[in-house]
């Protein structure tokens, strides 16, 4: 993580940077302290903070694939990042419609 320092060697890179993605697992299940300073840090370069999930959910026959989520997952990471001060600025769809034809 130690990209997330104040100064670590990506300034000029991280000066054009609008969006950094994260993995979702790694909000809901990450180490606190790690995703305490990366939040800081972006909060610090002006950077917005997405996840990429699944945006379909489905019963026991069907939805164990990609595209698909956890129904209670959007609200864990959420409310994670909220107590931790960070805003999930964007959300990256994660293949729904080639998986969700395929799942169905």
């Amino acid at each position: 993580m130690d990209m997330f320092d104040e100064h670590a060697p990506w300034q000029l890179a991280a000066s054009q940077v609008k969006v950094f993605m994260v993995d979702p697992d790694f909000i809901i299940y990450g180490d606190e302290a790690m995703l305490s300073r990366m939040i800081a840090d972006l909060k610090r370069r002006n950077i917005d903070l997405a996840v990429e999930m699944g945006m379909l959910y489905g019963d026991l026959k069907c939805g164990k694939m990609e595209g698909y989520l956890d129904p209670t997952a959007p609200g864990t990471l959420v409310n994670r990042l909220k107590k931790l001060g960070g805003e999930l600025n964007h959300v990256v769809i994660d293949e729904p419609l080639f998986f969700g034809q395929r799942g169905a």
